[in-house]
């Protein structure tokens, strides 16, 4: 799947993306729907990674217990 992180999606506008110079890229797919983590939920991670990276590969492999 393709996305893309830069300023328009960050979840504070005061808190802008292009200002940092490294981030972690996290996924959490929610078995209930629920914004809040909940076990059974399936996650994966990246990073460090540099603002502006591309190509990333990121593999949903954990569930929260």
């Amino acid at each position: 799947m393709n996305f893309t992180l830069d300023d328009s999606t960050a979840m504070m506008p005061e808190r802008k993306l292009s200002t940092a110079g490294e981030v972690l890229v996290k996924v959490r797919v929610s078995k209930s729907g629920n914004a809040i983590p909940q076990p059974g939920d399936l996650t994966g991670s990246v990073g460090p990674v540099k603002v502006g990276s591309k190509g990333l590969k990121l593999e949903i492999k954990d569930q929260i217990p």
